[in-house]
């Protein structure tokens, strides 16, 4: 299997539930008592039960105030998982300068290449290993926000994104034993380091901030038999007389 295969399946089977134990009203808005605000932050948009809202203030873990046509129900609502590409900085760059910020975020990116290698001993039940380096990100404001707001608005929302991909990885029928490396706050996603902010870059074509993380992943083998799948037979198929005439007396 693919490293980048079993992340994807991990992206897309996690189960980011909004759950709201209860709702008051807020001047013309909901404000929604919450389990955990996940990766929400002020205005990301969601929809609860066909109804759109956007969030206009949250605290982390605890509210998310949401403006909408209608009250959002109390209940289990299950948020969309974010978007995971993988590849070199040039091929997504690429990639992203074709998508609305809205259909990208929260952003992943598994940044490549990555070794794997394969264990020498013969009786071991790990496939492959090697270290993977994820980039969590969410939209950022580099003019107006101090730094204290990223944190706020983009780091503390990936983290808790970071956390949930981590139990989802763990609970992978094909993940080993996982080392986390690195976890590393970006206020902003910048080539970073230069004399003046005019001098630095973004890396890629938005204005994010997020979290960079390292694991090490193994990869155990598949214990899963290949099921056989046979074609369905073209025609017809041979009667009972056919069979009768071969019969011996």
């Amino acid at each position: 299997m693919q490293v980048t295969t079993l992340l994807r399946e991990v992206f897309d089977g996690l189960n980011l539930k909004l759950v709201i134990y209860a709702v008051t009203l807020d001047g013309g808005n909901y404000k929604c008592y919450v389990d955990s605000t996940h990766y929400l932050n002020t205005n990301k948009s969601l929809t609860i039960n066909g109804i759109d809202y956007v969030v206009v203030a949250f605290e982390i873990d605890k509210t998310v105030t949401l403006m909408g046509a209608s009250s959002p129900t109390v209940g289990s609502h299950l948020l969309t998982a974010p978007y995971f590409t993988h590849g070199k900085l040039k091929a997504v760059n690429k990639e992203l300068s074709f998508k609305q910020p809205t259909e990208i975020i929260p952003l992943v990116w598994n940044f490549e290449l990555q070794p794997r290698t394969r264990p020498a001993e013969v009786d071991t039940s790990i496939e492959s290993t090697g270290t993977v380096k994820l980039f969590f990100m969410a939209t950022a404001n580099y003019e107006d926000f101090t730094t204290a707001q990223h944190y706020t608005e983009c780091i503390e929302p990936m983290n808790n994104l970071v956390n949930s991909f981590i139990i989802g990885l763990d609970t992978h029928k094909r993940t080993g034993l996982v080392f986390e490396g690195l976890r590393m706050n970006h206020a902003k996603f910048t080539t970073g380091g230069q004399a003046t902010a005019s001098d630095e870059n973004n890396v890629l074509p938005l204005y994010i901030s997020g979290i960079e993380l390292e694991l090490t992943i193994p990869i155990i083998l598949s214990t899963t038999c290949p099921t056989r799948e046979y074609p369905s037979l073209v025609g017809a198929s041979f009667n009972s007389g056919f069979d009768v005439a071969f019969e011996i007396d």
